[in-house]
């Protein structure tokens, strides 16, 4: 019956209004059974009363159905963390066996699933568009945790619920290849916990929308933009094949847009297990390689609700993230028209503590610093000289070097200790330590990577709030890669 009541509401709700015709007498019935059928029927009834309350609630985000833009309490966002705790409840396991899988073949995949993240949101843009898509699965949340509060009322139906969800959803049986490359993570994990104060975001015109992954005909999606030309592919490829599992499990219900944040946190992070779940990890992968393949960096509980977009242009892109020769009075505006904190900006520049850069992006401050002085003197002169080996003066576009000379495959706070010698890759990053400003903030995260780790989550939380789609400014796509319309 709870299955009727979450998949055929309507349906149910006129099976219960509709006279019932009369039972054939039992010849066994027990005296007192006119009560309890008098019971079910108020239990029955109050369960119409309750399915017609929720479905007179909004989706979330209201029913105004526009973008979020931020808020000043915890009520403001239309995201949880407990999103698709009934439609899909093994949604993070497959998504952590998937990124680690793809680990295991190419270390590119932490940086460019980070990047990938950070210049979706702080790009996409608001759509003036309505289109039909597939029912979000909130109503379906709605119904389900509220008919689990009924239990007081009838315990038998909300057991024979918990058995009927068990039934339907499965644990997947995920098997990961066998370890082909060792990454030794060195730096001690520290995890967090992060909520930070809702906040207001005063534009509309960037989102966590999953536009960036649009593949164009005509070359003229966001990902085709100059400033997109240097995200990678294995970013792409991680999401596609998430969103691939994700499908066989839970087809239609998990946005693109909220599998790239999972992604992003599963590219880095080891979360503390209790010891069920530790169990099961152990029968995926076999410890050693568990304890190898997951790059050590902060935890967090991903806040989940987004729809993906339905527009996606590349000249939406100008002016909207950092570039690598940027000084902080230049940087800052990019970062504070979203709502960030000189601090947030410092901490989110962290990420460059993995991934490499093309020669191209950093060139001039070899060569063509000045007429008088080619190489930039904020540069360590020995650090110069390892950058002008790797990268000549006619340098190709595709020769990159790591951006974290010291440990570039680790997620940890060496990207700040690197500051303080001169090691940063980009103007954008050496000028954090130059500018009076920024300086004791890289000093405090270069001392205390907790410090970091602490500043990093709450920055990403916020960067995850920005310009939510919702209603019918969005939709659950099909593919990642295109608009189901």
């Amino acid at each position: 019956m709870l299955a009727d009541v979450l998949v055929r509401p309507g349906q149910f709700l006129l099976q219960l209004l509709s006279p019932a015709a009369p039972s054939p007498p039992h010849h066994h019935q027990a005296p007192d059974s006119r009560g309890a059928m008098e019971r079910r029927r108020r239990g029955l009834s109050f369960i119409v009363a309750a399915l017609l309350v929720v479905a007179a609630m909004p989706f979330p985000g209201g029913e105004a159905a526009t973008p979020y833009s931020g808020g000043s309490s915890a009520a403001a966002t239309p995201l949880r963390t407990d999103y698709y705790k009934f439609s899909c409840p093994h949604l993070e396991d497959i998504v952590r066996a998937e990124v680690t899988r793809k680990i295991q073949e190419t270390v590119v995949t932490i940086p460019a699933t980070l990047r990938q993240v950070f210049h979706d949101c702080m790009v996409g843009v608001s759509s003036t568009q309505h289109a039909s898509h597939p029912l979000h699965s909130a109503s379906f949340h709605l119904a389900a945790q509220f008919i689990g509060a009924l239990r007081p009322w009838n315990n038998s139906i909300a057991s024979r619920g918990r058995r009927l969800r068990q039934a339907s959803h499965p644990r997947p049986n995920i098997k990961l290849p066998p370890c082909r490359k060792a990454f030794a993570f060195s730096s001690e994990i520290t995890s967090s916990d992060v909520n930070p104060e809702r906040y207001h975001h005063p534009s509309s015109s960037s989102g966590c929308d999953a536009t960036v992954l649009i593949a164009s005909r005509n070359n003229d999606a966001e990902k085709d933009a100059k400033d997109n030309e240097s995200l990678a592919g294995d970013g792409f490829d991680t999401v596609n094949r998430v969103k691939t599992a994700v499908e066989k499990w839970c087809p239609g219900v998990v946005s693109c847009a909220d599998i790239m944040h999972l992604a992003a946190r599963e590219v880095h992070p080891d979360k503390p297990m209790d010891p069920l779940h530790f169990t099961t990890v152990l029968k995926l992968l076999n410890l050693w390689c568990f304890q190898l393949l997951q790059s050590k960096g902060p935890y967090w509980s991903v806040e989940l609700g987004r729809l993906d977009g339905l527009v996606s242009r590349a000249s939406d892109v100008n002016g909207k993230l950092p570039d690598p020769d940027m000084h902080v009075k230049e940087l800052m505006p990019v970062f504070q028209r979203n709502g960030f904190s000189l601090v947030d900006m410092v901490a989110l520049s962290g990420a460059h503590t993995v991934g490499f850069a093309h020669c191209t992006r950093f060139i001039n401050r070899l060569y063509y610093y000045n007429s008088t002085m080619p190489t930039d003197p904020s540069i360590h002169p020995d650090y110069a000289k390892q950058l002008k080996d790797a990268c000549p003066s006619n340098v190709g576009a595709t020769i990159a070097v790591n951006m974290d000379p010291v440990t570039p495959v680790q997620f940890d706070n060496k990207y700040y200790t690197n500051l303080q010698y001169k090691l940063g890759l980009f103007t954008s990053d050496q000028v954090l330590y130059t500018d009076g400003s920024t300086i004791p903030i890289v000093d405090k995260f270069a001392a205390d990577q907790k410090a970091f780790f602490d500043a990093f989550v709450a920055a990403m939380i916020k960067l995850g709030r920005l310009g939510v789609k919702t209603g019918n400014n969005g939709e659950i796509r099909r593919v990642c890669t295109a608009f189901n319309h």
